[in-house]
């Protein structure tokens, strides 16, 4: 879906860099080539853990795309959502789930999953932000995960719930 966005989107300077080694990246190769983004899309290697943060802190924003599955239907608490709030990226979340973490944190777009033309105009509204208005939605992000997924936070609305 980034991919056929990319494509789609008016801003011809907005560029991916995915980074990680799945089993889909070789067709996502493909895709940019036929899509004509071999000058816009990058493939990074996988990275130790322990780097992922100084690379997503690199990104103006970040990407999460998740197919409209039965199973997010309860709501949607990726690692990877955790850590993008935590490294003040704003995000571009193509995705659907009762616990939208994103839009309550006001921390970036969200789209419907795999909706081509709508992720297009999400690249296309980062692209027209300031850089205090990115910002802004990072921090959003960061105090929001803060405050609702820090394990202490967590840990007190259980015992809370037990009571």
């Amino acid at each position: 879906t980034l991919l056929k966005a990319l494509a789609a989107c008016e801003t011809k300077h907005a560029a991916a860099a995915i980074l990680g080694g799945g089993p889909q990246v070789e067709g996502l190769r493909e895709l940019a080539g036929t899509l004509g983004l071999g000058d816009r899309v990058v493939f990074l290697d996988p990275v130790p853990k322990g780097q992922v943060m100084d690379f997503l802190r690199r990104m103006d924003i970040a990407y999460m795309g998740l197919r409209p599955l039965p199973i997010y239907e309860a709501g949607v608490s990726l690692t990877k959502l955790n850590d993008y709030m935590l490294a003040e990226r704003p995000i571009l979340g193509a995705v659907e789930g009762a616990d939208d973490a994103i839009s309550d944190a006001q921390g970036g777009i969200v789209c419907p999953p795999e909706d081509v033309p709508a992720v297009a105009r999400a690249i296309d509204a980062f692209a027209g932000m300031s850089v205090d208005e990115l910002a802004t939605m990072g921090r959003n992000g960061r105090k929001w995960v803060a405050e609702n997924r820090d394990y202490r936070v967590l840990a007190a609305r259980f015992l809370d719930g037990l009571v």
